[in-house]
Formats: structure tokens, C-alpha cells, sequence
């Protein structure tokens, strides 16, 4: 749930992406390549899509205090199709460019560390390890300390995890002097504590417990720490679209725009701990500013 919930961010925001020293059909063209191995279903050719998708593989490989790791692909076209071809990667959309480099995503649990790279498992049974040159290895790494906060709050959380609790206690519930109940706000309180640092609301697990103020103040730091690991991939994108060795002339960047800035968020969590920002205030302007934004432009229905 806990990984669910960030995913659901991008849809609270209306998130786009600008390029700076480019046409947007060109821009859209590299993105789309450059992250051809990150899905980007039911978003038709939208660069911002494929950056939130980007951003849920930082989140999945950062689960274990690890990089994201990406191998760069810049070669000939013909080496190219038999590289996608080796590793089970998929093919360019029609009418995208081969040429183009792409950033091949190398799960963690598939390599282990050499002193001249990486070794990969290979897809092919019976077939040695591929080696992957440390030259063309990339990563990607939350910012600190959200990236210890997360792995933290990720191993944690299934230590208390709701089954594993009602499981392991069907059988003392005819216990004398055993509360249930007990046993459950105790597991609440202890997803509260285990998620403090990055933010988690518990989707209410603890809501009873707490007053609204403080539960917003949690949200507010969520979209904190998803906000920053947003701007952290456009800025790692950019390394690569900037790059004039890679795109020549046509080297670009991208703008982010839609993500509140994390600094805003930080003021308005002193804010509503002052008192001087309500719970309504926050999640109109930074929970789901999009859905306040249409309920705003529409006219009241009387």
C-alpha cells in the first residue's frame, strides 16, 4: 500500500514537461527512447507518463537502500537490435529512431558488483554472465537521507503487517484479560512510528488516533519526499539530454512544472503546525490541487 500510495501521486497534480532548447516532437521522441524500458500505458505519448513511471522504478530498486541501476546504449543500429534482442529488451515504437541512445534499466537482484563493472545474470539458461563495462552503468539514487527513510519504513512495515498480526493471534482471542483491539492499535501506532520520517498516512490506519493537523502535516511531508524524488530523475535525465557527445546540436533540456517545490511543502508543514494553515487549505493547494482546480472553474450546481 505504502508504494501504491506514492505511485498515486502524479494524479493529484497536473505534471508536464517542457524541453528547453528543443521542439516538443523531438523532445517527446528522445524521452521516449531514452526510457524505452519503463511502461507508459494509457498515456499516449506523454513525456511527464513516462517520467512517473521512471520514478516508481527509482522507488522499487530504492526499497533495499540500493541504486537505480541503467546501462547506456548509444551503438550502431544493427548492434542495437541484436543488443534488445540478447536481453529480452523491447523495441522502439514505430516511428522512433533507432540510433538514439536508451538507458536500459539493470535490475539489482540480476548483478553483482565487479571491479571493472557489472556482472548480469544472463536471460538465457545454461549461458555465462553478461558483462556490463562500469562506463555505461548509471545510477540513480534518492537524495539523503530519504533514501535510508524509505528503505527503513519499507523493511519495517513488514514486520507489522496486518495478517501476520491477526494471524498469529485468532487463537488468543479467548484468552482471559486479551485485547484484540489492544493488539491493533498497538500495530497502528507502530505503522505510524515506522512511517514518520517519510510521511505516511497509514490510509487512515491511524487517523483515530491522531488529530487531523498532524495527519496533515504527514501528507504533507509525502508529497515532500515524492516531489524531491521527481525533480531528482528530471535533473538525471537532463545529464543525458544535455549531453552533447549524445545529441550533438539538438542537446536539450527539460523544464518540470505541476510538482509543488519541496520548499513550499517544508513552509506549509511549519505552517499548519503554527496554526496558520488549515487542512482544508493544504489539501486544496498541495494534496489535490488538479480536482480543486476543476471544481473551481466549474459553476455550482444549486
Amino acid at each position: 500500500m505504502l508504494k501504491d500510495d506514492l505511485r498515486k501521486q502524479r494524479y493529484a497534480y497536473e505534471i508536464s514537461l517542457a524541453p528547453v532548447g528543443a521542439e516538443w516532437s523531438r523532445a517527446s521522441e528522445v524521452m521516449f527512447a531514452l526510457l524505452n524500458d519503463f511502461n507508459h500505458t494509457g498515456y499516449d505519448r506523454d513525456p511527464a507518463a513516462i517520467l512517473c513511471d521512471f520514478v516508481d522504478g527509482l522507488l522499487e530498486e530504492s526499497t533495499g537502500g540500493r541504486d537505480l541501476l541503467l546501462e547506456l546504449h548509444s551503438l550502431p543500429e544493427q548492434v542495437n537490435r541484436a543488443k534488445s534482442r540478447r536481453f529480452g529488451r523491447p523495441g522502439p515504437s514505430e516511428g522512433q529512431s533507432e540510433s538514439l541512445p536508451t538507458l536500459g534499466f539493470i535490475p539489482n537482484w540480476s548483478v553483482r558488483q565487479m571491479r571493472s563493472g557489472l556482472s548480469q545474470v544472463s536471460p538465457d539458461a545454461g549461458q555465462p554472465a553478461v558483462i556490463i563495462p562500469g562506463s555505461r552503468v548509471h545510477r540513480l539514487r534518492l537524495r539523503s537521507p530519504n533514501l535510508g527513510h524509505w528503505a527503513h519504513a519499507v523493511r519495517e512495515l513488514r514486520q507489522v503487517d496486518a495478517t501476520k498480526v491477526i494471524g498469529a493471534d485468532v487463537d488468543r482471542l479467548s484468552w482471559e484479560g486479551y485485547s484484540f483491539s489492544k493488539v491493533v492499535e498497538t500495530q497502528n501506532l507502530a505503522v505510524a512510528a515506522t512511517t514518520a520520517p517519510i510521511g505516511w498516512d497509514g490510509r487512515g490506519t491511524f487517523s483515530e488516533l491522531v488529530t487531523s493537523p498532524y495527519m496533515a502535516f504527514r501528507r504533507l511531508r509525502f508529497v515532500r519526499f515524492w516531489a524531491e524524488a521527481v525533480q531528482d530523475s528530471v535533473a538525471f535525465l537532463n545529464q543525458f539530454t544535455s549531453n552533447e557527445s549524445l545529441y550533438g546540436s539538438d542537446a536539450f533540456t527539460f523544464s518540470l512544472s505541476g510538482v509543488p517545490a519541496p520548499q513550499d511543502l517544508t513552509a506549509a508543514m511549519h505552517d499548519i503546525r503554527r496554526g496558520s494553515l488549515t487542512v482544508e487549505q493544504a489539501h486544496n493547494t498541495y494534496f489535490f490541487p488538479k480536482y480543486a482546480k476543476r471544481r473551481s472553474a466549474s459553476p455550482d450546481e444549486d
